[in-house]
């Protein structure tokens, strides 16, 4: 198996491991996680049908039913940056020609940026999911 092929993608794979990695390896609770890690299923689905987010509910309820929110949540979250950074340096590879010397820079920058700090809370699990979505 040739590896320099992904060269670039196991550095931003590296980098973005050794910079976020301790997420995964911190199982508190920070501002709305208590809340769901208490409520059952069906109060999930309830509490984010009430405020319009129907499908909060369901996602919180199946991960819930899984085991373990805390960590499936950050790992979702985790592997979905992780999928944004390796997109956006696709698309810098493919669409941006004056930068595309420049990709693996940009992309280490991008995914290393320390913005969202909130990341780390469960109740992020969603937007990670959204935006993952978006850049899919």
């Amino acid at each position: 198996m040739n590896l320099t092929k992904y060269k670039d993608f196991l550095v931003i794979i590296a980098v973005y491991a050794l910079a976020y990695f301790s997420i995964l390896l911190n199982d508190g609770f920070f501002w709305d996680g208590w809340v769901i890690s208490n409520s059952s299923p069906e109060q999930l689905i309830q509490i984010f049908k009430d405020n319009g987010n129907y499908w909060y509910g369901y996602f919180f309820a199946l991960i819930k039913n899984l085991g373990g929110v805390i960590f499936l949540s950050r790992l979702i979250t985790f592997l979905s940056y992780l999928v944004i950074g390796l997109i956006f340096y696709q698309i810098l590879k493919k669409y941006t020609f004056a930068l595309s010397n420049f990709s693996l820079i940009i992309t280490l920058y991008f995914v290393t940026f320390p913005v969202n700090f909130a990341r780390i809370t469960v109740m992020n699990t969603p937007y990670a999911i959204c935006l993952l979505l978006f850049a899919v």
